[in-house]
């Protein structure tokens, strides 16, 4: 795509889409290039991206906060240990959210944990905004866990750094 430049860009899909600036505002054209990027980075995920991260479960808490940037979970190791992240441990299964309702009835089933589903999410820049993880059964220690997850990358972030309308796009 050597060549084009944001204006350049933006003239394209207005002309594809056949609108003016006054609909077509740097707002919704930042929006739709930003769509796009996370498209890629979910349809074409590199292990450069891959991340993880640990934590230990509350004993009774049934949600925990996906991780910071967290573009999609790969998936949750559980360990049998409450200290370390080492030994015996299981994957969770992915779930429906509607499923562990079910399945954990009025957060009464409690365990080792054999289930998650992912919901919410906003922004995805901080681990409150990145959504949550359910967990069933409810856990009836403070297991730790790891997340398997690709995260947000840099690369196309780092636009917002560039002068869009002078800088062309790498």
């Amino acid at each position: 795509m050597a060549g084009w430049t944001y204006a350049t860009l933006t003239t394209a899909i207005g002309n594809y889409t056949e609108v003016g600036t006054g609909v077509l505002t740097a707002t919704i054209t930042n929006q739709f290039i930003e769509n796009a990027e996370f498209r890629m980075l979910r349809d074409v995920p590199i292990d450069a991206d891959r991340k993880q991260q640990s934590g230990s479960l509350v004993s009774g808490q049934q949600t925990i906060n996906c991780p910071a940037g967290c573009l999609f979970t790969r998936g949750i190791q559980v360990y049998s240990s409450t200290s370390v992240i080492t030994g015996a441990n299981v994957w969770l299964i992915k779930r429906d959210q509607t499923f562990l309702n079910e399945y954990v009835a009025a957060n009464t089933a409690t365990g080792s944990p054999k289930y998650y589903a992912q919901f919410g999410g906003a922004t995805g820049t901080t681990d409150t905004t990145s959504g949550r993880y359910m967990i069933a059964p409810v856990p009836d220690a403070a297991y730790m866990f790891q997340v398997h997850f690709n995260a947000k990358t840099n690369l196309f972030i780092r636009r917002y750094e560039w002068n869009l309308a002078k800088s062309e796009f790498p």
